[in-house]
């Protein structure tokens, strides 16, 4: 593991201090954190036992353009089935409570990624892959507990500080879902740290160049459940033509897989089973929204 230092203190969602700014993160580090960890046991719970979730999740696939990923009502049960299944702990459903009452984007993009990679999953790797991918739960952005709620919520251009700060997510995230899951974390705690990284070295926090396939499916849902989804920085929403030439161009410039993209767009088409066949447009027929200042930092 590469050492990374953290540029801001690493809190619980309840505010209790696990480590503070300018610790150095590395992979003997990580194991002495693990090791001396204090948590009591506790009882995990199926992830649709709790409060509205199934039903939220519902309603989000049913809208556009997402009734037609989830299309077909065959697709639709096999997905829901598999992520019936799925057990977490307290802390998880915590961080769904919290994002539901102060950012509803949040909590709705943390559900829809999630749904969306194990239906991506299912149409590249068949029902194993997707229940492989099913095990890292709805916590991609489990580390934006530890941003404020006025940088995730601002609509102009964030500052370099600001913008460092809402990276640091990534490997909040990492650490917080280690620190809950331990030494047998699995797979979770890599997607929510590797998550912005891109195959051309171009991502952050690590600027890494290969990672694990999970993380590339998230990856790939992350970004175009942004692009079609309101959010602060973005007066309007990228409609699904434009969204999906964006990925097109992100694949065929090598920051993302482009098998991922035939995957999405197949799922567009309605034509998962044969989505190594499908044939990703060079011409860009759809047209970006005025008034986007992501990436774009303040003066």
């Amino acid at each position: 593991m590469k050492t990374i230092c953290l540029q801001f203190p690493l809190e619980t969602l309840d505010g209790r201090l696990l480590l503070p700014a300018g610790s150095s993160i590395h992979g003997s580090f990580l194991k002495g954190f693990l090791k001396n960890r204090r948590l009591p046991a506790v009882r995990q719970r199926l992830l649709f036992e709790h409060r509205r979730i199934e039903s939220d999740l519902r309603e989000f696939c049913a809208e556009k353009p997402y009734n037609a990923i989830f299309y077909s009502s065959a697709w639709t049960r096999g997905v829901f089935g598999i992520l019936a299944g799925c057990r977490m702990r307290p802390a998880f459903f915590d961080f769904l409570d919290h994002f539901e009452k102060s950012d509803i984007y949040t909590y709705r993009h943390s559900l829809i990624v999630y749904a969306l990679s194990v239906q991506i999953a299912r149409v590249m790797d068949g029902p194993a892959g997707a229940r492989r991918m099913s095990t890292v739960g709805p916590t991609h952005d489990f580390g934006k507990v530890c941003v404020p709620r006025s940088t995730l919520a601002k609509s102009t251009p964030l500052t370099a500080a600001e913008r460092a700060r809402l990276e640091h997510h990534t490997v909040a995230g990492f650490l917080l879902l280690a620190y809950y899951l331990g030494q047998g974390g699995g797979m979770a705690p890599v997607v929510a740290r590797d998550h912005h990284e891109r195959r051309d070295g171009s991502g952050y926090p690590a600027r890494k160049k290969s990672f694990a396939r999970e993380v590339e499916i998230v990856a790939i849902a992350d970004v175009y459940d942004a692009l079609i989804s309101p959010r602060p920085y973005r007066r309007h929403c990228y409609d699904n033509r434009a969204a999906l030439d964006e990925l097109t161009a992100m694949g065929r410039s090598g920051k993302i897989r482009i098998g991922l993209v035939r995957a999405l767009v197949a799922l567009n088409r309605r034509s998962p089973a044969n989505y190594l066949k499908c044939d990703l447009s060079l011409e860009k027929r759809g047209r970006p929204p005025a008034g986007n200042c992501h990436g774009i930092l303040a003066s």
